[in-house]
Order: C-alpha cells, then sequence, then structure tokens
C-alpha cells in the first residue's frame, strides 16, 4: 500500500499539477488563403475563444463555399466568414449591394412559410466596423446550407479593400449569443 502512495505521489500529483489546470482557449486556425484576403482588405476577425467553438469543415459538395466556418454546442449556434478582396478580376466585391442581395437569395429558402428581412446598417453601426457601406439579412436558410432553422447574414464593404460576408445560423431567435458575435470583425484603419 506504501508503494502505491509513494508512486501515486511521485508521478500522478506532478502530471495533474503540469495537465490538470485549465487551458486557455485556442484560436482556430485560419487558412493562408484567409489569411491573405484578410491582410489585403486590412480586416480583422474576433475570433470567439470564450466558448466551445470548433472548426467546421468545408465539404466538396458545399451549397454555399466559405472561408471559415465554426460551431458551437454550447451557444447552438454556427458562424461561416466569406472575404471577397476588391480585386480587378472579380466583380462581386465591386459591387456589394449586389453581393449582398445575390448571397441572401441562394442561402434563403424558396419554401413557402420561409421569410426575409432587410436591414440597412446606420452610420452608428458602420463606424463599429468600420465600413462605408453595409445591410444584414434576417431569413429562413435552405435545408442545404444548414440544419438550424434561422439565419442572420451580415455583409460588410470598405472602399477599395472589398467585402465581408458572415453567416450567423442558430434555431433560437431569442439567442443572446448572437449579440456578442455580432461584432467580430472590424475593417482597420
Amino acid at each position: 500500500m506504501n508503494k502505491l502512495r509513494s508512486y501515486f505521489a511521485m508521478f500522478f500529483v506532478p502530471s495533474l499539477l503540469l495537465c490538470g489546470s485549465p487551458l486557455p482557449a485556442q484560436a482556430p486556425e485560419l487558412s493562408e488563403d484567409f489569411q491573405t484576403k484578410l491582410r489585403f482588405m486590412r480586416a480583422e476577425i474576433l475570433l470567439p475563444l470564450d466558448s466551445d467553438y470548433h472548426m467546421r469543415s468545408q465539404r466538396p459538395d458545399e451549397f454555399q463555399p466559405f472561408d471559415l466556418g465554426m460551431e458551437s454546442r454550447k451557444e447552438k449556434m454556427e458562424i461561416l466568414y466569406v472575404a471577397y478582396p476588391q480585386l480587378d478580376d472579380y466583380w462581386a466585391a465591386n459591387y456589394p449591394h449586389i453581393l449582398a442581395a445575390r448571397t441572401a437569395a441562394h442561402t434563403a429558402s424558396n419554401a413557402e412559410d420561409s421569410y426575409m428581412t432587410q436591414l440597412s446598417l446606420g452610420k452608428k453601426e458602420l463606424k463599429a466596423f468600420n465600413a462605408d457601406w453595409g445591410v444584414e439579412y434576417v431569413y429562413s436558410p435552405k435545408s442545404q446550407v444548414t440544419a438550424h432553422r434561422y439565419g442572420k447574414l451580415l455583409v460588410l464593404y470598405k472602399e477599395g479593400r472589398g467585402a465581408l460576408l458572415i453567416f450567423f445560423f442558430f434555431d433560437d431567435p431569442d439567442n443572446e449569443a448572437i449579440d456578442s458575435r455580432y461584432e467580430g470583425v472590424i475593417f482597420n484603419g
């Protein structure tokens, strides 16, 4: 019995001291392509580190492609990020109002009981994101896009830099986590 106690004290207790304390949350790894887009756009994404978010893999047959996808069981929400740098070879980033409407229509359900609401962002909201233009869609997403019942699409545009699209998918419209994740993007400078 004494041998067991000494073994326990010698090996198990020190390992608890080294590994037993909670580790800080780790930021998801951004793809090199996404990092390049964000650098070009001088944009920053504030990733949620205070919850159980984990990376969501993109399937080869993904209905709505994305640069970064995350899910949280605790917050019961999925967040997707898409960046469109303003480049000469791609029209979408130069016409954010068309990109926004087209993306919302592409990801929204066509079912008879579905809905879609568009809200233009005011000066106060745009200032918080350091954006020149912005719009928010609240809608019923297609089942090919997500298993969640509700969707919110935030589109932000900065002249000369491009457009950022952030999708929020959730089941509870009163989910307080949406508000805390809403301002997770900013254009720098």
